[in-house]
């Protein structure tokens, strides 16, 4: 579930996002319902079935980790800029901000509990990822700025479909 608290006294998203004010206990009971039968995270169900923004999601995913909403063009390293081709970082809504000791890529996300993003991340890159919050505004835009465009943003499965259909 998408939910899920964990022990040491964190709270549950959803806790956060009532407490917060940002949904009503209903509409996490409602989203949690629709959520059923998916793998889907409570967020991003709130956010489609449009009861909060992304910004107040990263608010309250900031407040329930414990951790700060970085600026990503404060916090990206040139070089940086490689190590991921613009395809993976569209795909999850990450960019790579610096390479740190020990082999770890700090990583900008609007998700940083996307096990699915950082384990294809790590697997791509081979690097140990430490994942940061940060808005998906200001992912898009670094991404636009920062990441060059590299042969493997052309063949990839994504963009060769989408260039198959545009011919």
């Amino acid at each position: 579930m998408a939910d899920k608290g964990s022990s040491g006294g964190k709270k549950f998203l959803g806790q956060v996002l009532v407490e917060k004010g940002f949904v009503s206990e209903e509409d996490i009971s409602r989203a949690l319902k629709v959520q059923v039968g998916g793998n889907r995270r409570l967020g991003y169900v709130l956010i489609k079935m449009g009861l909060m923004s992304d910004d107040d999601l990263l608010t309250a995913l900031s407040d329930q980790l414990d951790v700060p909403i970085v600026k990503v063009d404060d916090e990206f390293n040139s070089a940086a800029k490689n190590v991921l081709p613009r395809y993976l970082c569209r795909r999850y809504s990450v960019i790579p901000l610096s390479l740190e000791d020990n082999n770890v890529l700090r990583l900008g996300m609007i998700n940083p509990l996307d096990d699915e993003a950082i384990a294809d991340v790590e697997n791509y890159s081979g690097h140990v990822v430490e994942s940061i919050l940060a808005r998906h505004s200001d992912i898009d835009q670094a991404i636009g700025h920062h990441i060059p465009f590299s042969t493997k943003d052309f063949f990839n499965p994504q963009v060769f479909t989408t260039t198959l259909q545009l011919a």
